[in-house]
């Protein structure tokens, strides 16, 4: 984080001054060599990934085509009047951003329990190609929004300026969530399921389903490679890390820590 105001109500704290720069200087081939190693296995994952995401793109726009649009609008609109008509505060909600799951070098991790943590009544919404889901869960935010709701979107890491995976409204107990092959949400007891295929023209869709079934097999190992970089880069990382802990003076970062409570204790 940068600091907003620096030097007044922000302070920066340097723990450089705390390398012993003769012993790192001893290490310089070694630490220039692991440093472009980690930044090439970083810019391999991303290469993968964003491939990944080109044919996470193209299953949405192929699956939407054969979506009901106005049926699944007509949905959220009649949901939302059963359980937010009554809400009115006179003032728009507000939406916090976060991500429930990310990909990491231990693979696709997905906090599901939050949401179960956060609301006990948990709506699913099954969709395996995401052609349906996360307009619902826009339409729903919206509805929400307007009622003076505060609202919990959680967003997909492979497209997280669009699609939502989840929708969590704490303050009425209630969440709404995608589910799917990707994402099953074992762990989670639903309280209603809505099928997604309840909004898709299924004869359409079975023309597209050889190329649907082709995207989602190569994302698979597009992604699987992609985590697999991410695991080379953070051994990689952990020995830069290591060389780094290894040329630390830690008397020196004793001194900041005593500085900077004395600074507070004198406030």
């Amino acid at each position: 984080m940068d600091p907003k105001y620096p030097g007044v109500t922000d302070t920066i704290i340097n723990m450089g001054d705390c390398w012993d720069t003769s012993l790192l200087a001893q290490r310089k081939e070694e630490i220039i060599s692991i440093t472009l190693q980690n930044s090439s296995m970083h810019q391999r994952s991303k290469r993968y990934l964003s491939a990944c995401g080109a044919l996470y793109e193209d299953t949405i726009r192929v699956s939407q085509g054969s979506v009901n649009e106005k049926k699944a609008v007509n949905f959220a609109s009649n949901l939302s009047k059963r359980f937010f008509g009554g809400k009115s505060s006179g003032r728009r909600g507000n939406e916090k951003v976060r991500l429930l799951s990310g990909i990491t070098p231990e693979g696709l991790v997905y906090f599901e329990d939050t949401i179960s943590s956060q609301c006990d009544n948990v709506y699913f919404i099954e969709d395996e190609y995401n052609a349906v889901g996360s307009l619902l869960l826009t339409e729903l935010k919206g509805h929400a929004l307007d009622a003076g709701l505060d609202v919990v979107g959680c967003y997909c890491p492979i497209d997280p300026l669009h699609k939502m995976d989840a929708l969590l409204i704490p303050s009425i107990d209630l969440a709404f969530a995608v589910t799917n092959s990707w994402q099953p949400l074992s762990s989670i007891e639903p309280y209603r399921t809505i099928h997604a295929r309840r909004f898709i023209d299924n004869s359409l869709l079975s023309t597209r389903r050889q190329r649907l079934s082709f995207n989602r097999k190569t994302q698979r190992i597009l992604l699987n490679e992609s985590i697999a970089y991410l695991a080379m880069a953070k051994a990689i990382h952990d020995q830069l890390e290591f060389l780094y802990a290894d040329c630390m003076d830690y008397s020196k970062a004793d001194d900041i820590y005593e500085k900077i409570i004395a600074e507070i204790l004198a406030r």
